[in-house]
């Protein structure tokens, strides 16, 4: 069954931290983002190596806002992001010479600032996330103006796709198989575990996990 560019909807599952666990389902209805010329400028049409270390430091240039990361904070996130690496960092991404990679397997950690929208030239859902500490160096200008790193969820990898089929139904090529990987949609406020290539994007000025892997639900803030 082809994913259809109407509103897409979710299962959820957050992790709430205290002495006793509890598992929240809820679903979350995503607005669409208008197709036409006017997104080309705006948002992102369309959406890592498997190596040993799967990543590495971030060198930007003032440019495109890259800049260096810690050894100690890049080890850390290697190993949470390692066991969610793909050997192909632009799989299921339209355009993909848009995107310059930074690090093809990373981890983000922050709060959703920006809720999930669906964006209906492409299908991808995208939203904003803002760093928890020692995530910062991963934004550029433009992200800090925006208020955090861009996500983007791209077709293939949503729940309401069925994994080997073709993803068909957009105006854009390369969109690649459903992989059944049900990548939730965050809700908005949400505290988030991001897995995915670090790219800058070209063509909206901005930094981004795109496409993202994977997203955890985490405690809030100051609690667990």
């Amino acid at each position: 069954m082809d994913p259809s560019p109407a509103t897409t909807s979710a299962r959820i599952r957050a992790w709430c931290s205290g002495s006793n666990a509890l598992w929240v389902d809820a679903a979350a209805t995503l607005p669409e983002v208008p197709s036409g010329p006017a997104l080309a400028g705006t948002a992102v049409a369309g959406i890592a190596l498997m190596l040993a270390g799967c990543g590495g430091s971030h060198p930007k240039n003032s440019a495109t806002g890259l800049s260096t990361t810690s050894p100690t904070t890049t080890t850390t996130r290697q190993s949470a992001a390692a066991k969610r690496c793909r050997s192909d960092p632009h799989q299921g991404v339209h355009d993909a010479y848009r995107l310059k990679l930074i690090d093809p397997c990373a981890t983000f950690v922050g709060t959703v600032v920006e809720a999930a929208e669906l964006n209906r030239s492409d299908g991808d859902v995208t939203f904003f996330v803002a760093p928890d500490h020692g995530y910062d160096s991963m934004l550029n200008g433009k992200n800090r103006a925006k208020g955090g790193l861009h996500i983007e969820i791209v077709p293939m990898d949503q729940p309401n796709c069925e994994p080997g089929q073709p993803i068909r139904g957009y105006p854009v090529a390369n969109l690649g198989v459903c992989s059944g990987a049900n990548v939730l949609f965050p809700p908005l406020g949400a505290h988030v575990r991001v897995i995915g290539p670090y790219v800058y994007d070209s063509w909206v000025g901005w930094n981004e996990i795109h496409p993202a892997w994977k997203v955890e639900i985490l405690a809030a803030k100051g609690q667990g």
